[in-house]
């Protein structure tokens, strides 16, 4: 069968497997088109960093562990096991490369910073849409939301320069889209699932309780009251709001939170 193929594959590729057997085996990701997409924004496109650090030659191990402690890369977590060694393969290839002058060009700040989590359109991918935000509420999300907190290097220049490339966006910002940036999904993402798991059922080894129905009083006492949490005393009564209608168990049109 198909399947017992691709396991016969599986346990022989790389030792006596036939051509027709080779033929089955998945294709591997592309490890630059994946660090091209989801990392290039923060460490550069010779990953000598930008925002983020050098990260050139990192291994396998070392992107786990910031994949599993740093509140900026919880949101890679949806990246496969294949898709992080492929990566660490690229990476690989990249030691000793020279980070290529920077620009302030709008158009390519954009789409090396933010397209990777926003879209090439600023329409919203692992991030929310953005489009017709204002220079203002760029900063605002800058300085609130946790995965964002390394853009706060960006010049005054650089923002400027990025706010007037998103579509519809102004430099004197727009109210109407605030809203956007208190994306229930994107701040439990960036802030609840490292410890409650990505479909907010609990997680630590069962230290983090299920969460998938927590309605807004709920999550507030247990921020004033479990020590853990006592840095997301800085959410606003907004946020927690946006987070708490997110949950699967309190969002009727929600398969689970992805």
């Amino acid at each position: 069968t198909p399947a017992a193929n691709r396991f016969l594959v599986t346990e022989r590729a790389g030792q006596d497997a036939t051509p027709e057997e080779l033929a089955l085996s998945p294709t591997p990701p592309d490890g630059q088109a994946v660090y091209e997409k989801r990392c290039l924004g923060c460490h550069g496109s010779s990953a000598t960093g930008r925002v983020g650090p050098n990260i050139q030659g990192a291994s396998t191990a070392r992107i786990d562990s910031a994949l599993n402690s740093s509140p900026m890369m919880w949101i890679l977590r949806s990246l496969t096991s294949n898709e992080v060694e492929s990566v660490t393969n690229f990476l690989r290839s990249t030691v000793g490369m020279v980070q290529p002058a920077t620009t302030t060009s709008g158009e390519s700040l954009f789409a090396t910073i933010c397209a990777g989590c926003h879209g090439a359109d600023g329409t919203g991918d692992v991030g929310p849409d953005i489009v017709g935000v204002g220079m203002s509420q760029i900063k605002e999300a800058i300085q609130a939301v946790a995965i964002m907190n390394v853009l706060e290097a960006l010049t005054e220049e650089e923002l400027l320069a990025i706010t007037n490339a998103i579509p519809g966006a102004s430099a004197a910002g727009s109210d109407g889209q605030i809203e956007t940036l208190l994306d229930g999904q994107m701040l439990f993402s960036t802030r609840c699932s490292g410890c409650h798991g990505a479909e907010a059922t609990g997680g630590l080894g069962g230290m983090a309780p299920d969460i998938s129905s927590a309605s807004v009083e709920l999550i507030k006492d247990a921020i004033g009251r479990v020590p853990m949490m006592i840095p997301l005393a800085s959410l606003t009564g907004e946020e927690i709001e946006a987070v708490s209608a997110s949950l699967p168990g309190n969002n009727d049109e929600s398969a689970g939170l992805k």
